[in-house]
Formats: structure tokens, sequence, C-alpha cells
């Protein structure tokens, strides 16, 4: 955990007290007094002076343990829990906390292994464990996913140290918090320097430059950090820990005005939101400077620190902390809050899982409250502690390569000290993509297509084919292919100002194609279409009306009125080339046998001749007159109603090759109101 984040007990003696008893103290006295990194040192120095058999070799073995993970040094914390694992002291808590530590250290499949030897010993607790395998797995997938953003290092801010709670200021300069080597002493938690505002001002390179302290004023002998400005950078929130009368203080929110007559900071002043017992830290104001946001561990919480808002009154002061609620708030650490300018409030947790560490989320402000928190994966977050996110704004030289930017914290491998902070960025690249989903009819009697539609249902693995349509031939082009998942949905990445033609296809089913146009998306600079692919189910030898075709009294020719329903047919015919079809004609019971048969026979030939004359194969089509041997309705005498339903023209597929290639144009589908089954 990080200072200012983790201090319960802010303030151990002064660098001279602590080095003149040092000598005399136990690693007991030492935890105690929260220096866990003089703690473990000595507690180290104890096992090596006792004896094999010592019965204290167990609890001494697991608090140094403790001592590393608070101290934020997760390598060795692994490397001692995994010794306590196998002794006799607060076994399952040492499994859980070194399954922890290899979570941290990004070795999440041997995390999962423990996590799983844990839920054997404590079965009680097996949700949680089970929580956290699956956690795991999340990170693995994030970490292998593709990410359009870029994060570097800032190396030349930071130190070796502790670097962390970047806010931006004025000039899109950067106030952060350091530990790096001052004259306020050894700070007995972390062994290191005491902490310190420092500012870094934009090197013209697209990075920060060499880093100086921010402000005298603002410098205190104990820790200082965690800051932030309103919109004219005449307010600064700060936290800090530690007093002079105190050697176990805690942290509180300072408040400290520009003076433009001395161009300084004033005297810092604490704003008292709850008793002295209780941590308050990590302010951030909200973009109108009407909301201070902090972390605070105070009594009647969800858990180790959670999530406050102050609203400022008229006469600006501010008024009652009050909880963000169970929504943002876990009993774990909920810490560093943001508020962007979009509104999104950025904070981050310990306690909901994530890669490892403290993971950054977002959330939005609802009517009811706010969003449930989404974590922002990798590259933001890692094993490590990943926190105080802040977006920067763009310089005019960025508007044209650079779409967003901006700084956070992370002590993840490879850093330069403890915590380092970086710069995350995504370059300004237009991007353009068409989502859709492949789905089928549900009918209110299931395999019935002349029943009633009662809606759609997702159809899994279609094979869906992106084609492009050329401006002067019109003819189709593939350019992409893809397979939808098994919710249907899939992807294609587009170009825009192109007309498109999107085609799904799988065995069984008719294909079917929905056409696509991205002319005027390049006036954004990224765009999502969306389209939907609802194909029909192919129903072999069963009788599918062809609904509107209707003829003259005694007469057999296709009337003007019947084209567009069976151009649907020809269309169809043509994106499923391999589809032999029979087309039926039937009759009502009036007249004689003979007279019936031969009027739906040629009926059905017309049918027959006009699907010809649209290009389709006539070695694909049966002409079927039934004359009334089929009747939908047998009654007599019969109402007119019943007469029609009687006469109807069918549609029967008699064999099928499913490997097809659809040339299918927009708006092209058989569906239960164009065809219906006897």
């Amino acid at each position: 955990m990080k200072k200012l984040t983790i201090i319960i007990a802010a303030v151990a003696l002064l660098s001279s007290c602590f080095l003149a008893q040092q000598g005399q103290k136990t690693g007991d006295v030492a935890y105690t007094e929260k220096q866990y990194a003089v703690a473990a040192g000595l507690y180290e120095k104890e096992l090596s002076a006792s004896e094999p058999t010592d019965p204290d070799r167990a609890r001494k073995t697991y608090l140094i343990a403790e001592c590393y993970r608070l101290s934020s040094q997760t390598q060795l914390a692994e490397q001692w829990y995994a010794k306590a694992a196998d002794m006799t002291y607060n076994v399952s808590d040492a499994i859980w906390w070194y399954a922890e530590m290899l979570k941290a250290d990004e070795k999440y499949a041997d995390a999962i292994q423990q996590f799983n030897v844990y839920s054997k010993e404590q079965p009680d607790k097996v949700d949680d464990a089970n929580r956290e395998i699956a956690a795991c797995k999340d990170a693995i997938a994030w970490a292998k996913a593709n990410t359009s953003y870029t994060v570097k290092n800032l190396d030349k801010v930071n130190s070796p140290e502790y670097d962390y709670a970047p806010a931006v200021y004025k000039d899109n300069s950067m106030v952060f918090t350091s530990d790096r080597s001052n004259s306020k002493g050894l700070y007995g938690w972390t062994g290191k320097d005491y902490s310190d505002l420092y500012i870094s001002k934009p090197d013209g390179k697209g990075g920060y430059g060499d880093a100086a302290l921010f402000s005298k004023a603002l410098s205190s002998p104990f820790n200082d950090g965690a800051a932030c400005f309103n919109k004219d950078y005449t307010e600064c929130y700060f936290t800090r820990c530690g007093n002079a009368d105190k050697t176990n203080d805690y942290c509180h929110i300072f408040k400290s005005v520009w003076k433009a007559d001395s161009s300084d900071w004033s005297k810092p002043i604490m704003i008292p939101f709850f008793a002295d017992t209780f941590n308050v830290s990590q302010p951030c104001l909200s973009p109108d400077g009407k909301e201070l946001y902090f972390s605070s561990d105070a009594a009647g919480g969800f858990g180790g620190k959670d999530l406050y808002v102050s609203q400022r009154n008229s006469d600006g002061t501010w008024g009652e902390a009050e909880n963000l609620g169970a929504t943002i708030n876990t009993a774990g650490e909920d810490v560093f809050p943001y508020v962007a300018p979009d509104g999104k409030l950025y904070f981050s947790s310990n306690g909901r899982g994530g890669m490892g560490g403290l993971d950054i989320y977002y959330t939005t402000k609802t009517k009811n409250g706010w969003s449930v928190p989404q974590n922002m994966k990798y590259p933001f977050n890692s094993g490590g502690d990943d926190f105080g996110l802040v977006f920067l704004p763009l310089n005019s030289g960025d508007k044209d390569s650079i779409k967003l930017k901006g700084l956070f914290t992370s002590n993840r491998g490879g850093g330069k000290g403890f915590d380092d902070i970086y710069m995350f960025y995504i370059k300004n690249v237009k991007y353009y993509a068409l989502n859709g989903v492949t789905l089928q009819k549900q009918f209110s009697t299931v395999d019935d297509p002349n029943s009633q539609q009662t809606g759609t249902t997702t159809l899994a693995h279609c094979e869906v084919q992106l084609n492009v349509i050329d401006p002067q031939t019109q003819q189709p082009t593939m350019v992409a292919q893809t397979k939808s998942d098994t919710n249907g949905k899939f992807m294609f990445k587009i170009d825009p100002e192109k007309n498109y033609k999107v085609t799904a296809t799988k065995p069984g089913y008719f294909s079917h194609s929905e056409n696509f146009s991205s002319i005027g998306f390049s006036k954004k600079d990224s765009m999502v279409g969306k389209v939907q692919l609802v194909l029909d189910k192919i129903y072999t030898n069963k009788m599918i009306v062809i609904h509107n075709i209707y003829y003259d009294y005694d007469k057999w020719n296709i009337r003007q009125d019947a084209k567009k329903s069976l151009d649907t047919v020809v269309q169809l015919l043509k994106e499923n080339p391999n589809i032999k079809v029979e087309i039926g004609s039937h009759t009502d019971q009036r007249g004689s046998d003979a007279y019936n048969n031969d009027l739906s026979q040629k009926r059905a030939q017309s049918v027959v001749d006009y699907l010809i004359s649209q290009g389709i194969n006539e070695q694909r089509l049966t002409a079927h007159g039934y004359g009334k041997t089929q009747l939908v309705v047998d009654c007599n005498p019969c109402t007119e109603e019943q007469y029609q339903l009687n006469r109807r023209t069918t549609f029967k597929v008699t064999s099928a090759d499913f490997n097809l290639e659809s040339v299918q144009p927009k708006n092209v589908v058989v569906d239960s109101s164009a065809l219906k089954k006897k």
C-alpha cells in the first residue's frame, strides 16, 4: 500500500529519537509503532539469533511477511508468506496473502493454485477464493488484449523512491508527491524520507523535466502530499500526516490560498471533517469547485477506507461529509478519487478483485446515485498498485496527433522506484467500425414458420462476410470475414465514405444480407455503425405460404402487385444458388377437380416462368398444381376469408447445399410475413 494511502497512525519519532532508540527496540515494538521497514529488519535479526526449536519463529516469520506487504515490497512479502504458510502461525491467512502477493507480482497461474489451496483450508471462504481466481483469469486475458493506449514511465521525473499522486497545475505543470531525499528525516513506516510536494514542468518533448520543491509554505516536518487545485489555481487542498506534539497522529486535509501580493501560498489550515482519530486524505475538487471528494477510514464505513464527498457552502466552508455508498465503496481500500472534466469519477480499490493490489476504476453519476464501477483493465492496471489517475489538457500541438492523455501512478515491475508516475495517451487515429449481431426468428409454435412470429433470438457462430460495393459497377467484393460469437455478435473495422454489404451464412439457414453505408463518417473522429442479420431456418419439404400472390378470376398470369413478393423469392434463390424449390399453387374447393388442377398448374408454372425471367436456372425450379387436394380449411359452406386461406401459392425447399455465397442486395429477407407453411 502507498504512503498517505495506508497510514493509520501516521508519525513515529523524529529521526534523532528514532536512531537513538533503534538499538533498544524489538521487532514487536517497531511493529506496534507501525515502523514496518524497521520491524522487518529487527524480526529477521531475531530469527537469525533464535534456535530452530523456538516456538515464536512461526509468528515472527508471518509478521516479517506482513511488514513487507504493508511497506509495498511484494516480492519479499511473497517469499516470507510462502515460508509462513508451511509453519503453524496464522496458516490460512499466510496462504491467502501468499496468493495475493503472487497476484501482485503477476504470477497469476501460481496465485490461482494457492487460492485453491486456501479454499480447501477455509471452506466457508470459498466464494472469496473463487472471486480472486476469476480476477486472476480476467487479468491474464486483459494483459493479452490489444490496446490503443500507450503508457510510458516519466523517467526524468521519477526517483528511486516513492513518486506518486500527480495533480495538474497551471501551464500544464504537474504537482506530485515524493519522499526523495530531503532534510526531514526518516519515516519508520517505509524506512524512507518524509514526503513533500514537488513540481515538474513540461519539457517540450511530450514529457516532463526535472522536479523541484513546490512550496516551502506547504512543507512541514512530516508527510505532505496528494494535492489538488481549483480551476484557477488559487486554492490548494492537500494531505498532511503528522504533528510535532504527537508521536502517533493521523492524516488530515489542509487548505491553502494563493496570495498574489506575496506570490506565495498562505499558511495551511486543517479542514475538520471527522474526529482527530480518523484519517482523511487524497482530496479532489470537482471541476466546478463545488464538491470535495476524499478518502477516509471514519467509523460507519464499508471497509478500510471509503470515498466521501462534501458540498461547498455559500460562505466557502465545507459541509458534512457524505459516504458515496455501497455501489462504490467495498470492504477493502477505496482511495484516490478524481473527477474528470466529463464528470466521471475515477478512483482506486483493492476490494473488487482486479489485476492485483489497487486497480483504477471509473463510475458515472446517475439520478439514483452512481453506476457500477468499471475496471480500466490493462495497461492502466497491473499486478501492482495503480492509482492517482488524472487527465491532462491537450496542448495546441497535441490536438492533431493526440486524442487523450493523462497521468497515473503505479509500482508495477520495470519502474524506476517504489512508486512511479506514468503518462498515458491515445493517438488521434480515426476509428470506424461496424458492430453486428446474427439472429433467428422465434415463432409461437416451435419450428412452425406459419405460426405467429414472437420475436428473435441469438444465432451463434454464423459465418459473416463484409463486402464493399464498387461505386461504378455496384458489384460487391469481399474485404473481410469473421464469425459471430456465442452471443451472435461480430465486428468489422471499416473505412468511411463507402457502401458495404454484410452477409451471414450458417448451415441449415438461408443466407441473409444487409446493406450498410459509411457515407458521412469522415466528419467524425470515430463512428460505429450497427446492423442486424436475421436468418431464416430452412424447412426441407415443408410448404411455406408466399403471401400477396393474387390472380384475376379464371386467370393465371402474374399480376403487377404480386411481383414484389416474388422478388423476395428471386433474391432468396440468388443468394442461395444451390437451393432447389417447388412452387405450388392451391385453389379453394369450388369448381371441379379437373378445372382446379389445370388452373393451379398454370398458376404455379406462371410463378416459375417469372422466376426464370429474373435469372433463376430452370433446373432448380418445379411447378406443381395441387388444385383443391390440400385445403387449409375444410368447410362447407365457407366464408370468403376461408376461401382465401385455401387459395395460396407455396414455396418448398426440395434439396439444399449449404456451401453458399451470398449476392443478396439490401433489405431482402424471407420470413413468416412473406412465406408461410401449411
